[in-house]
């Protein structure tokens, strides 16, 4: 592909290309056969990339959502596009455009993260996967994704993924930390409800055994106590992700 300097393309200001625009260039330089037409494709998708990356540094993430949609058009792809149902498309544009994709995609969901937008994050981390399924961003941006939407056990194999790819990470660290203290936690309270459900059975066998006592209320079964503690104020739940989160 064609090598783009940043004193080229970081000062310029890209206007997103409307559907009309978009039929034009792809019918213009849509032989992918032709290596100057894929070149001029490229650096069209790049242009939208980068902008898309600026806006991203400046948190305007709806923006930048656009301008990455945007740079995927051009080559032809929608981000509803799944690798592996459309996996001829992708199988030829990755041959020539696959820096871009793969960049796009992931930073796609990194905007969806910092929206909290989970469920549609997780959708295009789908994709990312399907074309490289090491990827340490992408691993724990899963997890993460998996733990704010309570999807503890497969935050958990996403997370532990990501640590053994990156163990210094102490983002990775913290997050996996929280999954594991939050499956601690959900395993207490089931054992919890087990001892609770066996008391109960005893306390009513022994109810059945007992002798009535003339006028006595009827025994009450304790009820479990409701209260629960007030969860302590972490100052790294104020933490989004780590910048630089965009992948160039």
């Amino acid at each position: 592909g064609t090598n783009f300097s940043s004193s080229l393309v970081y000062n310029l200001k890209v206007e997103i290309l409307n559907s009309t625009d978009l039929e034009a260039v792809r019918s213009n330089f849509s032989d992918e056969t032709n290596e100057a037409n894929r070149n001029k494709i490229e650096q069209i998708s790049k242009e939208r990339q980068i902008e898309g990356n600026l806006l991203y540094g400046k948190a305007r993430y709806q923006k930048a959502i656009k301008y990455y949609r945007n740079a995927l058009a051009i080559l032809g792809i929608s981000e509803n596009d799944h690798p592996k149902i459309e996996s001829e498309k992708f199988n030829l544009l990755q041959k020539f455009y696959y820096d871009i994709i793969f960049k796009c995609l992931n930073n796609l969901s990194a905007c969806y993260m910092q929206l909290d937008f989970y469920k549609e994050a997780l959708n295009i981390l789908g994709k990312v996967e399907c074309l490289d399924g090491e990827n340490i961003k992408m691993l724990w941006r899963t997890g993460r994704a998996c733990l704010n939407l309570e999807d503890l056990e497969k935050a958990r194999e996403y997370l532990v993924k990501a640590r053994n790819l990156d163990p210094d990470s102490s983002v990775i660290k913290r997050d996996l930390g929280k999954v594991e203290k939050k499956l601690g936690v959900e395993e207490e309270k089931i054992e919890e409800e087990i001892e609770e459900v066996h008391q109960d059975a005893v306390n009513i066998i022994e109810l059945d055994v007992q002798e009535p006592v003339a006028n006595e209320a009827s025994p009450v079964l304790s009820e479990a106590e409701n209260e629960s503690e007030a969860e302590e104020f972490d100052p790294l739940d104020m933490v989004s992700e780590a910048p630089p989160t965009w992948d160039g």
